[in-house]
């Protein structure tokens, strides 16, 4: 529209009958809301993002992770972090990855309740190949809560160690793929390494073989300063890069062990679980993690073998409150095996803590291997 004064020095005379039409104003209506509406819903979005996690840290979650009765076992609590309520907010949000970042590609891995994807991820411009980790379809709002769970323990605690899996955001608010969460990309488990290598063996593979208990063990400890137990450590759980170093993976909050049938009992993998562990459910410590360290080491040294196959779980904690413990592998000479043996002692403050392994552990690296 122009100005009186425009109007004038171009002779220009306006017509009476030239005014705004109805739809016009409409028009001015509707672009005026939409610019006041998008910002205060934008305001509105954040506000109930900050809202709910303040609910998460005053309440410490609604979701019950681990046994309250053990004091490493509350992962992700304030006291646990040491930190006031605005940084926890500050580092869920700094998490958050847009899912416009992110190009899905080939699928990897399929488990109970996830899918695991390889991934493209462009961040501040930089593209890198990730993990992607997402919920399959129909899973419970358990599940959903377990993920949501997962996201706040790997957001506000900043894990970072070359033999732990690095975490690197997760997509909350997706309608159609959140909640999910992004790691480095590894190729595949030790366990899967050791499979493929059982035949031929050579004097490679016996040299790396030595290697990954090490590594495992500084990952463990590293885990263990910052008060996290695994509960589930395993040859199939450390997870290995394009180098082959070794990465403590799949651990964090998990559903509550309750076992309500014997036969719900048999399905967990207690073969790695410590007497104290088998005994009574939920009863996890870092000894109990470095019980089940000694299981992973003969894991290595059989190329993958399964331990304890053939008992069941009355059976075994039987046996070992007898004092039986599995039997030196081929390839791990007597001052591995005698490592081995010192992460089985029934008495769990008789165990060696981690720190200790990595110290032994490093002792041994450079010495030759002998299959006595």
């Amino acid at each position: 529209m122009f100005t009186t004064t425009e109007v004038n020095k171009f002779n220009i005379t306006r017509d009476p009958d030239d005014n705004i039409t109805p739809t016009e104003k409409l028009g001015v209506i509707i672009v005026v809301c939409y610019i006041l509406f998008v910002p205060l819903l934008y305001a509105w979005k954040k506000f109930r993002i900050w809202r709910e996690n303040i609910k998460i840290i005053a309440n410490d979650s609604t979701f019950e992770i681990e046994n309250a009765e053990e004091p490493q076992v509350q992962w992700g609590t304030l006291g646990q972090i040491n930190m006031d309520p605005m940084s926890i907010i500050k580092r869920l949000v700094q998490s958050e990855v847009s899912m416009k970042d992110v190009k899905i590609g080939q699928l990897i891995e399929i488990g109970r309740t996830v899918r695991v994807f390889k991934a493209r991820l462009v961040d501040e411009g930089v593209s890198k190949i990730v993990a992607l980790k997402m919920l399959q379809e129909g899973v419970s709002d358990k599940d959903y809560r377990l993920m949501n769970a997962k996201i706040r323990f790997f957001s506000t605690r900043k894990l970072d160690h070359p033999n732990v899996v690095k975490f690197i955001g997760a997509i909350k608010d997706d309608e159609k793929y959140g909640p999910c969460m992004l790691f480095e990309l590894c190729r595949r488990s030790v366990r899967e390494w050791l499979e493929d290598c059982r035949a031929p063996l050579n004097k490679d593979t016996l040299l790396q073989m030595t290697e990954f208990p090490l590594q495992i063990a500084k990952g463990m400890r590293y885990l263990s300063d910052q008060k996290a137990i695994h509960k589930r450590l395993a040859a199939r759980n450390v997870l290995l890069n394009s180098v082959l170093q070794a990465k403590v993976g799949c651990f964090g909050p998990r559903h509550k062990d309750k076992i309500s049938h014997h036969f719900q009992r048999e399905r967990m993998p207690i073969q790695w679980f410590a007497p104290e562990s088998l005994a009574e459910m939920n009863t996890y410590s870092t000894e109990s993690d470095v019980w089940s360290f000694g299981v992973t080491v003969w894991e290595i040294f059989t190329l993958g073998d399964l331990p304890y196959i053939n008992y069941n779980n009355r059976e075994l904690i039987d046996l070992l409150k007898e004092g039986f413990r599995l039997r030196k592998p081929t390839y791990a000479d007597s001052r591995f095996y005698d490592i081995m043996k010192s992460c089985w002692k029934m008495k769990p403050s008789n165990r060696p803590t981690f720190s200790t392994l990595v110290i032994e552990l490093t002792n041994l690296r450079d010495l030759p291997s002998t299959t006595e």
